[in-house]
């Protein structure tokens, strides 16, 4: 049994999983923030074209995040932000838009699908500013 709680802001999210003896939080947040070093198992910097993955256990709970920063020419960026615009938002999708300095658009979408012993996030978020899409997933599963 577990409890996700789940943040979406312009250009990142947190989420915090807890079960009754560990608790995992994943953030994204974009450049500029300082984040807490306390208890940190990872760090990636998402700039230019890349893509990266971690993976590991710590307690009963076994996880994987693979992120994936990539820039778009301006035709397929004003595609993909048209299309997160346009989803559906429920219980398990959710869209957040925003401005940047009055001019650039964020938007933001985190998708979930719980399963009992196993909780999966995807994440998209875009910056017009710079043509900048960060794609991230999360699968975190619960051992015995």
């Amino acid at each position: 049994m577990y409890q996700a709680k789940l943040w979406l802001v312009p250009m990142g999210h947190c989420i915090e999983l807890s079960t009754s003896r560990e608790v995992i939080t994943e953030v994204l947040a974009s450049a500029g923030g300082d984040l807490p070093a306390a208890g940190l198992v990872m760090e990636l910097l998402c700039a230019g074209d890349k893509t990266a993955t971690h993976h590991g256990e710590h307690g009963a709970v076994r996880y994987q995040v693979d992120v994936r920063t990539e820039g778009l020419h301006s035709e397929h960026f004003d595609a993909l932000v048209a299309d997160l615009l346009a989803t559906e938002q429920s219980d398990e999708v959710m869209v957040v838009q925003s401005e940047l300095n009055g001019t650039a658009q964020r938007v933001s979408m985190l998708e979930i699908s719980r399963l009992s012993q196993e909780l999966r996030i995807s994440s998209v978020h875009t910056d017009q500013s710079r043509l900048e899409v960060i794609r991230a997933s999360t699968v975190v599963t619960l051992l015995g």
